[in-house]
């Protein structure tokens, strides 16, 4: 539970800097911090995009850090609140089951675009079932079946962390 919360934290500070048009674009394990009063802190926001002030990369150009990047990051797309709810939800996974939530330990990469399916990401084994789901809507290949902000993120995370049933979202709506 304790691992989850800190994962409900990190949603509630990137939903603060999202409403504020940045994105993080290199959330990592070494750009979190936990205080002594173990409250989580986002760290580093070098290579932040702000909304209104346009790209700040060159079309094409990767910024983050494999395997945190999320597909559209590595597609060289642009990105949104989804894209570093993608790479919370890889730090969540590896957190709490000890691997990365891909085959692959370099991440996604570009020829794993084309292949990797609502199927490709591992069973996040020895999770409660709705934890699982939750977890795996934020990390969906394709942005837009993803949780549509941190803050929707949370919401679901908030309700496993109370032991609410159900989920707000984390269904995957191809298969409604």
């Amino acid at each position: 539970r304790q691992g989850v919360a800190l994962v409900r934290q990190g949603a509630d500070a990137l939903a603060h800097v999202h409403a504020r048009g940045v994105f993080h674009r290199d959330l990592k394990p070494s750009n979190v911090l936990v205080d002594e009063a173990g409250r989580a802190k986002l760290l580093d926001f070098g290579v932040a995009a702000l909304v209104d002030r346009g790209r700040l990369t060159t079309t094409g150009q990767i910024v983050g850090t494999l395997p945190y990047l999320s597909p559209e990051q590595v597609d060289g797309r642009p990105v949104d609140g989804r894209s570093d709810q993608f790479s919370l939800a890889v730090m969540a996974y590896e957190a709490l089951t000890g691997e990365l939530p891909y085959a692959s330990d370099a991440g996604p990469r570009p020829e794993w675009l084309g292949v990797v399916s609502w199927h490709g990401v591992l069973p996040p084994n020895g999770l409660d079932r709705d934890l699982a789901r939750c977890l795996r809507c934020a990390l969906d290949p394709e942005r837009r079946f993803r949780y549509s902000s941190t803050v929707e993120f949370g919401e679901d995370l908030d309700r496993w962390l109370e032991g609410r049933p159900g989920l707000v979202r984390g269904v995957d709506p191809r298969t409604r």
